[in-house]
């Protein structure tokens, strides 16, 4: 099962989200996914607790293959730097060391 989350494009940070989207080919489908940097920082923006799991989620997932130069400055346009920067601590806290007991959703 894929859960998706489908949003409009109504501000300067969706077409900045839509225009570094990726294509993903999976059997006969092409679509379209934003970047793991704009989820997250999309996801600190909304804020709410299951938003903030699902950007943890994903730092912890693509923490190899992030660009994290991207994410900082996204984060900081966003004004959502300071969530970053506790998040970012939080998960890779759990990254070095196996504690789970910090994370949202362990």
């Amino acid at each position: 099962m894929i859960r998706l989350d489908i949003k409009g494009i109504y501000s300067e940070n969706d077409m900045i989200t839509l225009k570094r989207r990726r294509e993903i080919s999976l059997a006969d489908f092409v679509f379209y996914v934003a970047s793991p940097e704009d989820t997250i920082a999309n996801k600190l923006l909304f804020g709410s607790e299951q938003d903030v799991k699902d950007a943890e989620g994903i730092y912890a997932r693509q923490f190899e293959n992030l660009d994290m130069a991207y994410l900082e400055e996204r984060c900081e346009g966003l004004e959502v730097y300071e969530e970053f920067l506790t998040m970012k601590i939080r998960v890779e806290k759990y990254l070095v060391g196996g504690d789970k007991q910090g994370l949202i959703n362990p």
